[in-house]
């Protein structure tokens, strides 16, 4: 159960990016373990925020 609300949000946050870097700007706010933030998260921001400087 806590797996499929993580992975939803994950989704939702993917949304919320994906919008953000077509040029629409807001505030996303990450709230995680420190297992997650270290494992996944950090990675996956870094990635997007690469992807999105070039």
């Amino acid at each position: 159960m806590h797996v499929r609300e993580l992975l939803l949000g994950v989704e939702r946050m993917h949304g919320e990016v994906g919008r953000f870097s077509a040029g629409l700007k807001g505030h996303i706010r990450l709230l995680a373990n420190s297992s997650s933030l270290n494992g996944f998260i950090i990675p996956s921001v870094s990635r997007f925020l690469a992807a999105t400087r070039t």
